[in-house]
């Protein structure tokens, strides 16, 4: 009953976003596949119920899968690289070479454990490494798209950069086009990472976009989009794109981005010339990355306050 009752659910939602099989299993299988599993005759792979759950909008985490021995070790290595993946964001340039070690370590086996017919698995593979970095030479931003655009074209052959709504995307694939937004960004083709910013903030809210791991993106595109757009002096933008990630990282309780949002809200308000607006949004932004111990970004940020606002934050 378990099979027929989640194919009965996914015959529902992709009938109601006017999507076809073919549509709905666009590289991740076939849609013959997709018809017997509506039909309740077979079950695909663990990695692809929740790549098809989450392309439909649908959080993948609450669907419970009888996993084979070879698909728990992947379950098993994603989550691993998934916690290391999110202590190397946060940590120094110090520590950050003995943990891309041990991600591309993780990365390797499970590289070794994934089946060769398994694009799911290779595009997370591909994913990782442009986002922690090659351990011998660091790529370029050039070779971070080359990369990323093989890796999202494994799942959406027809993928387009200027067509981000034509598509429906799992939490994977969303991760990838956000990532080439930032490659694009640090390359200083920042009309080209506007517009993805863009598609992808719109894509997002479009499609409500609810699960944990969505929402950690979300905030993320918000943030870089912000940032973005007030580099380009659009301010009264940036300060609505800013306030709608501010939003989002309280309300789903995802306060990694939240520092730098209200940063973004603080200078954008001091170059409009609100003063008032500005001070109160430095100040936010200050304690809480003295809360969050911030050692790095503390002193740039004081010293910001401090040139702009002639202000000594007492501690």
């Amino acid at each position: 009953m378990r099979e027929i009752f989640l194919g009965d659910v996914i015959r529902q939602r992709r009938l109601d976003l006017g999507l076809t099989q073919e549509q709905l299993g666009e590289g991740i299988c076939e849609q013959a596949t997709i018809c017997r599993f509506e039909k309740g005759t077979q079950t695909p792979t663990h990695n692809r119920i929740k790549a098809l759950l989450q392309r439909l909008g649908l959080p993948g985490n609450r669907y419970f899968a009888f996993l084979s021995k070879n698909e728990e070790m992947i379950e098993i290595l994603r989550n691993d690289i998934r916690k290391l993946e999110i202590l190397f964001h946060l940590s120094n340039d110090t520590d950050r070479p003995e943990l891309r070690a041990r991600i591309w370590d993780k990365l390797s086996k499970l590289e070794n454990a994934m089946d060769s017919d398994d694009p799911i698995t290779r595009q997370y593979i591909l994913y990782n490494r442009v986002s922690v970095g090659c351990p011998i030479k660091p790529y370029t931003p050039a070779e971070q798209i080359t990369l990323l655009i093989t890796a999202i074209q494994l799942t959406v052959p027809r993928f387009e950069l200027d067509a981000i709504h034509g598509f429906h995307f799992s939490e994977d694939e969303l991760n990838i086009i956000g990532l080439l937004a930032d490659s694009y960004l640090n390359m200083g083709q920042i009309g080209t990472a506007i517009s993805i910013y863009h598609q992808l903030f719109q894509y997002m809210k479009k499609n409500g976009l609810q699960s944990h791991s969505c929402m950690s993106l979300f905030c993320r595109i918000s943030c870089h989009y912000a940032k973005t757009l007030s580099a380009k002096r659009r301010y009264g933008e940036a300060i609505e794109i800013a306030e709608v990630g501010w939003q989002a990282c309280i309300e789903h309780e995802h306060y990694l981005f939240l520092p730098a949002l209200l940063t973004t809200l603080a200078s954008c308000h001091y170059l409009k010339g609100d003063k008032d607006q500005s001070t109160a949004f430095y100040y936010q932004a200050y304690y809480l990355l003295r809360a969050i111990k911030d050692d790095h970004f503390l002193p740039i940020l004081k010293k910001e306050i401090k040139e702009r606002l002639n202000l000594d934050i007492p501690y």
